[in-house]
């Protein structure tokens, strides 16, 4: 998630695809996207970032933009990751106690069934 983040903010930006040096890929298609140079090239469009204006910003504050950008979009998926394992948690809880309130008590003798009634009745 947070490398595709990057990618999107060094597409938005007309960053070039670097393709490898060697022919390894020869017989292949050379339209296959490889590495972006994402930092890099990022750096060098310090205005798209809001918090900086462009007489202020360096190459430096852009990689520090970022870089809380990349550590925003990990907390975000960190938080969903912990949203879902504690709804999953509790859905569980709350089946369990769902089934032990809708016990029917089958097994039960015909008085104790009716005691048990009357004390849900009379509660």
């Amino acid at each position: 998630m947070v490398e595709t983040t990057l990618r999107g903010h060094a597409r938005y930006l007309g960053a070039r695809e670097v393709r490898p040096r060697n022919h390894s890929n020869r017989g292949r298609s050379t339209n296959t996207p490889t590495h972006l140079q994402t930092l890099r090239d990022v750096a060098f469009w310090p205005h798209f970032f809001s918090g900086l204006s462009e007489q202020e910003s360096t190459r430096q504050e852009a990689l520090q933009a970022v870089i809380s950008d990349n550590n925003k979009a990990k907390a975000v998926e960190k938080f969903a990751v912990v949203v879902f394992k504690v709804s999953l948690i509790l859905i569980t809880i709350m089946n369990t106690v769902h089934n032990i309130l809708n016990t029917n008590f089958s097994n039960l003798p015909l008085e104790d069934k009716l005691k048990i009634k009357e004390l849900g009745r009379y509660h």
